[in-house]
């Protein structure tokens, strides 16, 4: 993805962009690893039911309806797998391209704000960021809410600009439709992020007025007419859903902190930012420091081509950033929604240094961080790759940890490249060795994490037996990919209630018979609320199924 970042050919620009969107969105699909706990699996057996209940109006979970999420990337999974077939790539495949547009808005974004040249390197720094790269590997529906966010600030932009009259109005409607569908995939948080956003950019350029008001009002009544035509037929279903999605989920639970998410403390975001940005994010601390130097040397602090767009992208990354931190309920991908915004002011820091655009003092600074960018790898990656498989108690065999030290070492690649051939095409191979890392971690690191981090093979045992037994609990996790993997006509019969989660604290006081599913990486915890040593278990691949109770299990042994 390398267009206006130097290189001359048309040939060699479109042969680089096909290159990084093969690797990124179709080499994914490419590999069978299972599906993730907690939550990849969780919403394909919900899309998996919508399609075997016939129910698309209801997203259901063991046949008790799902309330915590709206129906429109469920969607989406479910018209992938009833295409597909019910299997992993159906389930990834509405997410990768849910991020592939998200690259698209966002290079619209910055075409609009900034002009052409910033397109393509914006929408690559955004595709390449680390939080954006990783999490478009799982079925979220954040990763669909970054598009709305992106055309509704794009429309939004446009409209600010638009004559008066039906053209501007045409672009508040567009805002509408993207809010509305905004709602439908996350309810009213991203129109929240969206309308702070804007609303503050009007006020520190001084543009508010009066006729900004009906205006942000049409735009929303246009937005919920849109997802009533869907959240009024779920409420006519299920009495009380609207009172709980939009009272207790949203304002109760984000704003204090009811939620599982709650009681992290106000900062969580910043790392959250500064490491799901990498290795772009570093590149905004130059342009504070060359708006510092224009002001000491009597110059307006931005360059007043550009003023407005910048302000309007620092609102965005920096004002729904406030608001996030404020709420009380806290989550690594709340933030998603801002990395676009980053990306583009990391791609305009990059083109005014190729310009030649920044105070020399910038430039160092840009010197700097891509110096640490590429000498860091070798130094941090692998200590944070084992680091993280202790955490998650993944035993990874030795190829990975030879892919794992070819990621390592691949930014030091930028460094030659940089020495030979320059700036540009030493931004363009920091995006190229970023898309080596995700590969390498593609085909060696996800696929035998994949297996230790999700419930197939527990699923596969209980698909060899005669029948599910009539309670099981499992320890700490979520269910939705064991519910995913079972047999159909294990899943036609399933009741709710029947296989559920159960936190280790309680596990000793659930009523009996039961068959208790322990993680092997969870028995530590088990024990310190339960006497387990005299309990019979199966040992099955990471797990052990405990049978307690009166009813002798045909497919128990004692240990």
């Amino acid at each position: 993805m390398t267009a206006g970042m130097g290189i001359s050919t048309s040939s060699s620009r479109w042969a680089a962009l096909a290159g990084l969107g093969a690797t990124l969105y179709l080499l994914p699909l490419a590999l069978n690893w299972p599906l993730l706990d907690p939550d990849e699996g969780l919403h394909a057996a919900i899309a998996q039911e919508m399609v075997e209940k016939g129910d698309w109006v209801v997203p259901r979970l063991f046949g008790r309806p799902f309330w915590d999420k709206p129906a429109f990337y469920f969607w989406f999974e479910a018209a992938s797998l009833r295409v597909f077939g019910m299997n992993e790539r159906a389930v990834r495949l509405p997410g990768l391209l849910f991020a592939l547009c998200g690259a698209v808005s966002t290079a619209a974004l910055a075409a609009r704000v900034l002009g052409r040249k910033l397109a393509l390197p914006a929408a690559a720094f955004y595709a390449t960021m680390f939080l954006p790269l990783a999490l478009s590997l799982a079925a979220t529906h954040d990763v669909a809410l970054v598009v709305w966010t992106n055309l509704a600030f794009l429309m939004f932009w446009e409209s600010l600009r638009a004559e008066p009259g039906l053209r501007r109005w045409s672009w508040v409607c567009g805002a509408g439709l993207a809010l509305g569908l905004a709602m439908l995939t996350k309810g009213l948080f991203g129109v929240a992020l969206v309308l702070t956003a804007h609303g503050l950019y009007l006020i520190v350029s001084r543009r508010l007025a009066v006729a900004h008001v009906p205006q942000a009002l049409v735009a929303v009544a246009i937005g919920a007419a849109l997802a009533a035509l869907w959240f009024w037929p779920m409420h006519r279903q299920n009495p009380g859903y609207l009172q709980y999605f939009f009272i207790e989920r949203h304002f109760l639970g984000l704003f204090g902190g009811t939620q599982t998410h709650g009681g992290q403390p106000f900062w969580y975001y910043l790392p959250v930012l500064l490491l799901g940005g990498l290795p772009w994010i570093g590149y905004l601390p130059p342009l504070v420091r060359d708006a510092l130097d224009r002001r000491r040397a009597g110059q307006p602090m931005l360059d007043p081509s550009n003023r407005d767009a910048i302000v309007w992208l620092l609102c965005q990354l920096l004002g729904c950033t406030l608001l996030l931190s404020l709420a009380g309920s806290k989550l690594a991908t709340y933030l998603w929604p801002v990395f676009p915004s980053a990306a583009i002011l990391a791609a305009y820091a990059w083109r005014r240094w190729l310009d030649g655009g920044l105070s020399p003092a910038a430039a160092a600074m840009m010197r700097q961080t891509l110096l640490i960018s590429c000498v860091s790898g070798p130094i941090v990656f692998v200590p944070i790759a084992f680091v993280a498989a202790e955490k998650l108690d993944l035993h990874l065999p030795a190829d990975v940890w030879w892919a794992v030290a070819a990621a390592a070492l691949s930014p030091l690649a930028v460094l030659i490249v940089w020495r030979r051939r320059g700036l540009p095409w030493a931004m363009g191979t920091a995006v190229a060795t970023t898309a080596l890392q995700f590969a390498l971690a593609i085909l060696f690191v996800l696929p035998p994490a994949a297996e230790q981090l999700s419930a197939r093979r527990l699923a596969q045992f209980f698909n060899e037996q005669p029948a599910i037994p009539e309670t099981v609990r499992i320890v700490d996790e979520r269910v939705g990919s064991l519910v995913f993997y079972l047999r159909p006509q294990w899943r036609e019969g399933l009741r709710p209630g029947q296989i559920a989660r159960i936190s280790a604290r309680l596990a000793a006081y659930e009523p009996r018979p039961l068959v208790l599913v322990v993680p092997e990486n969870r028995l530590r915890r088990l024990r310190r609320h339960c006497d387990i040593h005299h309990w019979p278990f199966a040992a099955v691949d990471g797990y052990r199924i405990y049978v307690l109770g009166p009813r002798d299990d045909p497919y128990s042994e004692r240990q």
